[in-house]
This record gives C-alpha cells, structure tokens and sequence, in this order.
C-alpha cells in the first residue's frame, strides 16, 4: 500500500492507441535496465517509436487526464526537477544556459535533493486528487457516497446522543423539568470547572433525601455528553450508569451475571454498529462461571469484521474470568473483576474512554458472602470498599441519597489512595442558582394533641429544586381548599350549618405529611396525628 516503507511503484504504459479503448500494462521497475550500472538511474535510450508512442499519448489524452497529472505528464517528458537533474548526472556533460554559457552540476546536487524529505499529502489533497480524475459521472456518484457517509455518522451520533440522554431518565421527561435552566446552567458551571475539556471526571453530587440529586444527575449527564460531542471524544466514550436501588442480589454470581447484562444492553444503545453481536456475546459470557473447559470465542460471533481483533481480546478477557472463577482462593480477585468488567469490555470494543455513573453510591455497602466453593477462611466482601478503589483509576460521576453517610464514603476514597491524581470535586444540589422569591405565604400545620403546631415558609426548601416543586404543588393545593371552604361557609351560613373538612382538605393534609420529612428531621416532626391544615398570607399571621 501507498505509504508504507517498502512500496514499489509501477507506471501504468499504455499498450493500445485506439479512439474506443485504452489498455493499460505495469512495467515492472525491478526489470528496468540501470544506466552504468548505477542503481537507482534509469536508462532512457528508447526507439523513436516510442518517443513517438509517448507523444500522441500525451496529446490524445491531455484533456482527459485519466491517470495522469500536470505533474505526470511533465515527468513522462523528463521535464520535472529529478528527471531534469537526473538527466544531467546521467549526461555527465556541460549543460548550455540561456545566455550561451556552459554550466556543470556535481552530484552533490542530486545528494542534497535525494535527501530532502517527501512531503506527505493531506487528506484533502488525496481526495482532491481523486477528485480531479474523476468523469462528470463518476464525480456525481463519488459525491452522493461521501453525502451518504456524513449521513451515516450524523445518524451514529445521533443514537449515541439519544442513549446517553435517556440512559437515567427519560429525554422527554427531562425537558419538562421545573427549573430546567437553572440546573442546566449549574451542570454547565460544573464542567468549565475542568482543567482541559479531556480531563477525566470524578464528580459528587449530594444534597437531603428526596431533593431532586437524580434529576440533577440526568440533566449534568446529558450536558457531558454533549460536551463530548463538540470535543469529538464521542466516538471513543462508554458512559457506563449503575444505580444501586437497583442491585438485589448479595450472590456473587448474580452480581455477575447482573453486570454483564447491563453493560452489552447500554453499550449496545451506545453503539448500533455492534448491537447485532451483544445478546450472543451475553450468552457467552454468562456461561463462564459454570463451564467445565477453558473458553474460546465463538467464531460465528464474527465481530471481527467491524472491530479487527476483538476475537482474540475477548477469549483472552473469557479465560482471565473463567480461571478466577474457577479458583477456590480468588474469590476477592473475582469480585474486583467483577467491578472492572465494563471497562475492560468497552476497550475492546474500541471505546477506551469509560465513565462511570453510579446512583445511590451509598447503597452498595452492602456485603457479598462466599460460597461453600471458596476456602473456608474466605471473609465476607464489602461491596462499597471494593468500589472504592475501583474508582480511584477510574472517571466518574457519583450520587448519593444520604449526604452524611456519603460523606463518609468520599473521606474514605481521598484517604485510601495517596496516587489519586484528581480530587473529588462535590457539588450541592441546593448550590443551583434559584432565583429568590419573596415568601408571601405560609403553611401552618395544627395536631391533634392541642398544642403541637409547626410553621413552614418556602426557605425550608433549602434551594433545593424537588422540593420547591413540591411547596409549589403546596401552594395550588392550598389555593383550592381556600375556595372550597369558601363556598362550603357561604352554604353553611345559608343554612345555618357547620363546615366539614373536604376532600380538597384531606388531601392537603396527605400532601403536608409526606411534604414534612423532606424538609424536616425526624424528630421535629410530632407523633400525633394532623387535625389540619391552612395556607395563609405572612402578613396575615402577624
């Protein structure tokens, strides 16, 4: 191939002059007889006829210019700049100038040239090249290819776009989000934060329970991967999501297994190219652990084809997992495999750059048991402490739904490797920029013990954008129920009745008591039961 260290050219001679047809021969160079037995010099002592044969070539076909140059008909004459020094070294006489004067070249000259070094084309210029031998024909049909191409790849962007976007939430939810700019403008603050729009990521979000974090975590995703895309680091990304409320099984095995299916089902939406090979490459890989032979990749799973050697590296990743497996004292050694499975897949499938994004990290601390397989004296594996050092060489995006505990967690990653080279970087969900609104109103919720009564305002949300949603639901809860009382004291009065609670009261009163341990403690909150319920005016109350 053109371009590789040792390629010889051959030169396309023409064997036939006809009007109607050209055929064409290869002159093989390792034939052409050396000029003095110097090598590397042709001789070109030729018959007239094909001096001549020569000439009507160029003059018949010039303008045509099918295989040839400018440049390619000036050497077929000798009249390029190493067929012009060539010639003189070859002569080996004074060469007559312009003026009348004989001029000598050494062959120093043709040293010097010899040395200088060969440009390389560009892309465009190759296709350029092409370009300009093309037929009206041929051009037109090049150019609907290359317009399929780049509708191809705007196509394969596109489904990674939408994968990424709808990998934690729904796109389409997403964008119906209250505070939708805020947070959009907060995950954008949190990316120019980086040194170098590569720099691997290794991101906390925290913040109270029930706080939006997860909404959060869909809108900061979505701003990554399109920052990728504008990068171009797109094509080379696995963004790998585990949520860990989702994560039931303590079996080693079934957290196995468990991995393996969701890595090939989000690498699949992440990548349509090879999503034809994913449930077959499943199949295999979830038999490992309980094969009784040494595994080889099938060969009808031919993704050879599409990624060149991706046989080979997955037999060689098969066999690490069937001989951990398969060992009675590696039940550690398994279970960080187990961890580091996604990124070792994605590299295969050329998609070096993973990242992961785990939800609900403090969930994972919980504990795997061995089996009666494993020695005897095999402890219990955390699965949080193994997490955590799987991590520290990796990129991520982590998010809890318990902040002291998960503080904890992160104490826990800076300590335990002094080689961390980036430090977690942890973001508050009620750090996003809300813009205040002066509280008007109150909620002030009576018990029925008699004297237990608590206030809330709208700066007991905290900022925090799920819960200003709900004080807003709140608000138009309260609303209605002020209108119903209303109508509900005019009939009252009418016919001299007493009013009645609503079902508009009654579901204020459900509302507040799920409302309260969002933005509550525990402990602040009254055993008793809620007699009721109003939402009235600050001025009001004073």
């Amino acid at each position: 191939m053109i371009g590789e260290e040792n390629c010889n050219i051959a030169v396309l001679h023409c064997t036939d002059s006809r009007s109607n047809s050209r055929l064409y021969s290869l002159r093989d160079l390792s034939a052409i007889k050396r000029a003095g037995g110097k090598p590397g010099t042709e001789n070109v002592t030729k018959k007239k006829t094909g001096s001549n044969k020569r000439k009507s070539l160029n003059e018949k076909y010039h303008l045509n210019d099918f295989g040839f140059n400018i440049d390619d008909i000036d050497y077929a004459n000798g009249e390029d700049e190493f067929g012009r020094r060539k010639r003189r070294r070859r002569s080996n006489q004074p060469h007559r100038n312009a003026d009348g004067e004989y001029e000598y070249y050494s062959d120093d000259d043709d040293d010097d040239f010899a040395r200088e070094p060969i440009r390389k084309l560009t892309v465009e210029e190759l296709q350029n090249s092409v370009l300009r031998g093309l037929s009206p024909e041929l051009l037109e049909k090049y150019n609907k290819e290359l317009q399929a191409l780049t509708a191809l790849e705007k196509e394969t962007l596109n489904k990674w776009l939408s994968a990424i976007k709808n990998l934690i939430l729904p796109f389409e939810t997403v964008q119906n989000f209250s505070y939708l700019d805020e947070m959009e403008e907060f995950a954008e603050s949190l990316l120019n934060e980086l040194k170098t729009p590569v720099s691997t990521l290794a991101d906390a979000i925290v913040g109270p329970r029930y706080s939006g974090k997860t909404s959060f975590l869909a809108v900061f995703l979505t701003k990554i991967a399109e920052r990728y895309v504008q990068n171009g680091q797109w094509k080379k990304t696995f963004i790998f999501y585990l949520d860990f409320n989702k994560v039931q099984s303590g079996n080693l095995l079934e957290f196995y297994q468990y991995i393996v299916d969701l890595t090939f089902s989000q690498i699949e939406l992440q990548d349509s190219t090879i999503s034809q090979y994913c449930p077959r490459i499943v199949k295999f890989f979830k038999e490992l652990p309980t094969g009784k032979v040494a595994p080889v990749f099938p060969k009808r799973i031919a993704i050879d084809k599409d990624i060149p050697g991706a046989d080979s590296k997955f037999t060689r990743l098969a066999q690490d997992i069937f001989t951990k497996f398969h060992d009675h004292t590696a039940f550690l050694k398994t279970f960080d495999m187990i961890l580091t499975f996604p990124h070792e897949v994605g590299k295969i499938m050329e998609l070096p750059n993973v990242h992961f994004v785990i939800d609900h990290f403090e969930k994972s601390d919980v504990t795997i048991t061995p089996t009666d397989f494993y020695d005897p004296k095999t402890k219990p594996v955390s699965v949080l402490s193994r997490l955590k050092n799987t991590l520290i060489t990796q990129s991520f995006v982590i998010c809890c739904q318990d902040e002291p505990s998960f503080l904890k967690v992160l104490q826990g990653i800076k300590n335990s490797s002094p080689e961390m080279t980036t430090k977690v970087i942890i973001s508050n969900i009620s750090d996003i920029p809300i813009e205040k609104i002066e509280a008007k109103q109150q909620v002030i919720v009576n018990y029925k013990d008699g004297h237990s009564c608590i206030v809330l305002t709208r700066e007991k949300c905290h900022g925090c954008i799920a819960f200003l949603v709900k004080w807003e639901q709140l608000m138009k809860l309260g609303k209605t129920v002020a209108e119903e009382r209303s109508l509900m004291s005019k009939a009252a009065a009418r016919y001299k009745q007493e009013t009645s609670a609503t079902r508009a009261d009654m579901a204020l009163i459900d509302y507040v008591r799920d409302f309260l341990p969002h933005v509550l403690s525990i402990k602040d909150i009254p055993s008793s039961e809620i007699r009721d319920v109003n939402v009235v005016d600050q001025e009001q109350e004073k």
